[in-house]
């Protein structure tokens, strides 16, 4: 039937390439079976030129062929780069007193470095600081009574008894006379407040102290009931009984004492961790109960950073893998990182993620590590990393 081209090109490239040459080729063929067909000469001849002008148009589209492989190489390196944008992340507790109080001193500011163990806040403790003199001013009774019981000194007993008693009743006395002022005083001034003519402050102050004497006037009935007991104790003489009743009270005296002590000590606010403070929420002279945040630190000794990686890449990270950090501030400042963290549930990339790729892409948080001797990574920062293969 038709006659094929004297010169066929051959190609030995890629078989996109050759296919596309097998095209150009079995066009020519096709526009010479035309002529033979047709049998005219005069067509062959023109056909032939037009054969002629497809091959050197061929090799213009192959060039654009080469052209646009060498583009979709260079870019699809790119692509195989596993680079990301992620955000550096830190630990942080909210820190609030064990005990409701005000708030007598802040010993911290915002942005300020903090140790273990230092002092951030301390509260007035002046109501269990009284109760706490009280309670170990009743131990030493209770240890005299003991030791008093064992001597068998009852003329003595009875001396300190009476003594103890009538000092106690002194108090008492005279701690009901100063509560009687101090209610006269509230209910003026709570008049004065409710005419306007005094302010919410003035009347929580004078409340305050009328509380704090109350206080003291109900422990004093307490230890003037204790001392009568004694002294009807040493009048009617010391037995066995009574003396282990003693020591019990002493064991007692001492349980009250450390349980006092031990919420005095709550007053004052210590960190837990070496730090930053984040923000110190109240100030000197507010009330503050527990639960409520007084001061934020951060733990700056465990930054960690979080990307999020398609689906389609995934399988190519490993736990343990290096970061190269591509930002040029630290990359001399001795900044490393390795892949603790692959998510194992997908998600969409979130709104506030940097991305390549579309946000409606299912994507998996991974975290890193990240370990920072120059102290140059701050919480909250967007840093570009390559994640390296082939390096654990």
């Amino acid at each position: 039937m038709g006659q094929h081209l004297e010169h066929p090109v051959f190609y030995d490239g890629p078989p996109l390439f050759s296919q596309g040459l097998i095209a150009f080729d079995h066009v020519g063929h096709q526009l010479r079976d035309m002529a033979n067909r047709r049998r005219d000469q005069s067509n062959v001849s023109k056909i032939m030129r037009e054969v002629m002008t497809l091959r050197k148009k061929r090799w213009i589209g192959i060039a654009l062929v080469i052209l646009m492989a060498m583009m979709a190489g260079c870019g699809s390196q790119e692509n195989n780069e596993l680079r990301y944008v992620g955000s550096v992340e830190a630990d942080q507790i909210d820190l609030s007193p064990e005990v409701a109080g005000i708030i007598q001193s802040v010993e911290v500011a915002d942005g300020g470095a903090v140790k273990k163990g230092d002092k951030l806040m301390a509260l007035d403790m002046t109501d269990y600081d009284i109760k706490l003199e009280m309670a170990q001013k009743a131990l030493e009774q209770a240890k005299l009574k003991a030791e008093d019981l064992r001597d068998g000194n009852s003329g003595n007993l009875i001396r300190q008894a009476r003594a103890n008693l009538d000092h106690i009743g002194e108090q008492a006395a005279g701690s009901l006379t100063e509560l009687a002022y101090l209610n006269h005083d509230v209910e003026n001034i709570k008049a004065l407040y409710d005419a306007g003519a005094a302010t919410q402050t003035e009347l929580d102050n004078v409340a305050r102290l009328r509380d704090r004497e109350q206080a003291k006037y109900q422990v004093l009935l307490k230890q003037k009931e204790s001392m009568a007991a004694a002294l009807n104790l040493a009048i009617e003489g010391a037995s066995n009984e009574t003396l282990k009743s003693a020591e019990l009270e002493i064991d007692i005296r001492q349980l009250e004492l450390q349980d006092l002590q031990r919420i005095v000590d709550k007053g004052i606010l210590k960190s837990p961790m070496d730090g930053v403070v984040q923000s110190v929420n109240y100030q000197a002279g507010e009330r503050i109960t527990p639960g409520q945040p007084s001061v934020t630190l951060i733990d700056l000794s465990r930054l960690r950073m979080k990307i999020y990686v398609p689906e389609k890449e995934l399988y190519r990270l490993r736990l343990g893998m290096p970061v190269q950090f591509l930002d040029g501030f630290i990359a001399d400042k001795g900044v490393s990182g390795k892949v603790t963290y692959i998510s194992s549930k997908a998600e969409f990339t979130p709104k506030n993620i940097e991305s390549r790729e579309n946000k409606q892409e299912m994507v998996y948080e991974v975290q890193i590590a990240l370990s920072d001797p120059s102290d140059i990574i701050k919480p909250g920062m967007f840093l570009d990393i390559q994640l390296k293969e082939g390096t654990l």
